[in-house]
């Protein structure tokens, strides 16, 4: 009886391509790295002292930048432990009131933030096209940090809704979560306006240099030369 292996050739090369883009580009880089002092030692032929600094520079590089990083659920879970942490101390005295309070409150902007992040990996929303646009790189990459910093801030305060809504924030907090969020969407929107403002305004003046420049052509280009200069200037000026 044959035995049919595509099958598991497949899921062999579904895993492979996984675990090939699931590696982030500084992890890429950093094996770069490595391997490129591996080449240094040979072809120049390193040796000794020199050689092994390499290797071990380029090792501990691969050991700091390739540790797992703690992932946004493991994070909030975390900050949930501090929150509870905080009430068992508050509720035996070691702290007071003022600053369980203010533990509180840090502890539930960052959940939100976490949550809004969380939500938008969960449902990426396509941000506008900026590469059909007018703005140059720099203005481009500005203008998207921009929006998607405002995109998480309205998620934050959608969250921070949802949870005064369902009574999981009380109303001071979320009346200080909300005016802090509102107040930087004020800037944040301040701020792209200003943007596409600078950037319609260089539009403008340069399309009105280009006119100049035209018409000038235009005028100069229209005239005879062998005509007498009254009639050159009646012309001109009609």
């Amino acid at each position: 009886m044959a035995l049919d292996f595509s099958g598991i050739r497949e899921q062999a090369d579904s895993g492979a391509r996984k675990v090939f883009f699931s590696l982030s580009l500084k992890a890429w880089l950093l094996v770069a790295l490595f391997v490129f002092c591996f080449l240094l030692i040979v072809f120049f032929q390193l040796q000794g002292l020199i050689a092994s600094l390499l290797l071990i520079l380029a090792f501990i590089l691969l050991l700091i930048f390739l540790k797992p990083r703690p992932s946004l659920q493991q994070q909030m879970d975390l900050i949930v432990q501090q929150s509870k942490e905080a009430e068992k101390r508050f509720l035996k005295h070691l702290i007071d009131e003022h600053t369980f309070s203010q533990i509180r409150l840090e502890n539930e902007k960052k959940l939100i933030g976490i949550e809004a992040a969380l939500k938008r990996e969960q449902n990426p929303q396509s941000l506008l096209d900026l590469e059909s646009s007018e703005l140059d790189v720099r203005k481009r990459h500005k203008l998207k940090e921009l929006l998607l910093e405002k995109d998480q801030a309205v998620l934050e305060l959608e969250i921070a809704k949802q949870r005064y809504y369902k009574h999981r924030l009380d109303e001071k907090f979320f009346q200080e979560i909300s005016s802090e969020k509102q107040k930087r969407l004020v800037e944040l929107d301040t701020l792209i306006s200003e943007l596409y403002k600078l950037e319609a305004k260089e539009i403008m003046q340069d399309t009105e240099r280009r006119l100049k420049q035209a018409g000038v052509k235009q005028d100069s280009e229209g005239v005879d030369e062998t005509m007498q200069p009254s009639r050159r200037r009646r012309l001109k000026r009609q």
